[in-house]
């Protein structure tokens, strides 16, 4: 079988992790047009406020270069000039290069070497011209008006949060607020689907991240003061975000409609380097643990609908594939940057964790006692 490393990069969506084997650090360079003699901030938005990192008096060319230590988790920094503040969304080991106004400092400039500030710039001019147009007292709005034009910029946020769950850029739409009020509001049942989707791919990614924990509390929180929530309330655990994709059939088989039973998502490809030891070693685990409960939801994401029809056609499990596969929203929704990765999944739908190969079996064990 020939040889396929499944390394999956998503476009504009991923994180960019390819880059730290070559540099430790996150790098910030550009220049700042008519700031001559002006002084040129750069900041960490941290747990505990802003903390300025560095800072630079701009000759006439305005020339910068700053730099920090990669994170092992997305966070955020600020390009500050006066009172005028760049978001910057750093997800591992950006290199980026800024071109940037003195005038309009805080939106007019351009970004290279970082999806996620790219994404945060959008969001930000969009709240901006949402702010704008309700605060036009020249035109009488109604009610249905201002909710449209609210509307759309909640759009293009939902957007940028379903391109990748585990994003900085996701974590600042979905907390981003106007006069103090979430877009999203958390106490809202549908709304907070938004939030339990950042905060589970948070969770899954980056558990130890405070971030995470405040995203995680406040989900739960908003759940449990939220007596018409549909979702069982967890204890410690958030749900698995459902997934509901065709089998060999083209019948839609919903996540969702396992609950009761420990799950195994995977994701998989058979054309991978190593799938026919892999397949067996998930036939093993079908064969002693399925009477006792357990079920395999396999995702496929070959691009060859038909090889993956014949080559999944003797396999006891559940297996559906993406139609969009390789780059789907399946793999954005979990983040997923390299196959096969696996999530167990307990009775109550929410995920455990991620685990190999090497502790796959006894994780499963545990959750079947």
């Amino acid at each position: 079988m020939k040889r396929i490393q499944y390394i999956l990069l998503v476009a504009t969506a991923t994180i960019l992790f390819t880059c730290c084997s070559k540099e430790r650090n996150v790098a910030i360079t550009g220049n700042v047009n008519n700031a001559t003699s002006q002084m040129l901030y750069f900041e960490h938005v941290g747990d505990n406020g802003l903390e300025i990192i560095d800072s630079i008096k701009l000759k006439e060319n305005g020339k910068f270069r700053f730099k920090t230590p990669r994170v092992n988790y997305p966070d955020f920094y600020r390009i500050r000039l006066n009172n005028k503040a760049i978001t910057l969304g750093i997800d591992s080991c950006e290199q980026i290069i800024l071109t940037c106004q003195a005038d309009d400092f805080d939106y007019n400039y351009t970004i290279e070497g970082s999806e996620s500030s790219k994404k945060i710039q959008t969001l930000k001019c969009s709240s901006r011209d949402v702010f704008k147009q309700l605060a036009d007292t020249t035109t009488m709005k109604t009610l249905e008006q201002a909710d449209s034009i609210i509307e759309a910029h909640r759009t293009l946020a939902k957007q940028i949060i379903i391109e990748n769950t585990a994003s900085s850029a996701a974590y600042y739409a979905v907390a981003q607020t106007i006069n103090g009020h979430y877009y999203f509001s958390i106490d809202d049942k549908n709304d907070r689907k938004m939030w339990a989707a950042v905060a589970t791919a948070h969770k899954v990614h980056y558990p130890d991240c405070q971030r995470t924990k405040r995203l995680e509390e406040a989900v739960i929180s908003s759940m449990q003061n939220n007596l018409n929530a549909e979702l069982p309330i967890p204890d410690e655990q958030l749900g698995a975000i459902n997934l509901s994709l065709p089998n060999r059939a083209g019948e839609n088989i919903s996540l969702n409609s396992l609950r009761g039973k420990i799950v195994l998502l995977d994701f998989f490809a058979y054309r991978i380097d190593g799938a026919i030891a892999y397949l067996r070693f998930l036939n093993h685990l079908y064969k002693t643990y399925h009477d006792k409960g357990l079920e395999i939801y396999q995702v496929s994401l070959d691009e060859d609908k038909l090889f993956w029809a014949e080559q999944s056609r003797e396999m006891p499990w559940i297996s559906v594939r993406d139609n969009d596969a390789p780059y789907c929203k399946a793999i954005l929704t979990y983040n997923i940057k390299s196959i096969p990765t696996s999530f167990l999944i307990d009775r109550n739908g929410d995920i455990v964790g991620r685990f190999g190969a090497d502790t796959l079996e006894e994780e499963i064990e545990k959750l079947l006692k």
